[in-house]
């Protein structure tokens, strides 16, 4: 509705901390880090009416996906085996879906991969996956319907290029373009 915006502000000892702006800009708070953290927390994304924020952190064993709420940061859950690295960038108009990326690897953390958190327990990050024949596999969910239905993001392609996808469970992941062509004839 305009009356929630997030992000990050920096205060005068050079942290950034996420934070959530009210009543059309009048007010801001911060959403604070995760336990562990250093000095690194970003806001990403918000529900309909600002009651649930998603974003990043920086936390003991790394970089986290977090969701707030007025009960305060909680971590969302990492890809078991693999190392630490991850980030929520935004979540469905009623907060029960977060879409983002985490690493998919247990000795390197530049392989992420697109995720999805549903509640209302967010108990486990599912992998969206890759686009088929994609030389280094790698996605990131960007975005969520309002519905949480449809989830849009980045994937490295068959040409080693980021290529914009589109998910939904009954397809899985497919290239935008691809859906645009044979669905729609553009």
């Amino acid at each position: 509705n305009g009356l929630v915006a997030v992000g990050g502000s920096n205060d005068s000892d050079d942290t950034i901390e996420a934070a959530r702006w009210t009543g059309g800009g009048t007010s801001i708070s911060g959403l604070g880090h995760l336990s562990g953290g250093g000095d690194l927390s970003e806001a990403r994304g918000a529900s309909s009416t600002g009651s649930v924020i998603v974003g990043a952190s920086d936390a003991t064993a790394g970089l986290r996906a977090f969701r707030w709420t007025t009960s305060g940061i909680s971590v969302l859950p990492d890809i078991p085996g693999m190392l630490v690295d991850a980030a929520a960038n935004d979540v469905s108009d009623d907060g029960t879906v977060i879409v983002g990326n985490a690493n998919n690897s247990p000795s390197t953390t530049v392989q992420p991969h697109a995720v999805r958190w549903v509640g209302p327990g967010f108990a486990s990050a599912q992998l969206l996956g890759t686009l088929p024949g994609a030389s280094f596999p790698t996605s990131n969910a960007r975005a969520v319907s309002a519905n949480g239905a449809i989830v849009v993001g980045t994937a490295n392609d068959e040409n080693s290029d980021d290529a914009a996808f589109l998910w939904d469970a009954a397809n899985g992941m497919r290239k935008l373009r691809d859906v645009l062509q044979t669905e729609y004839g553009l």
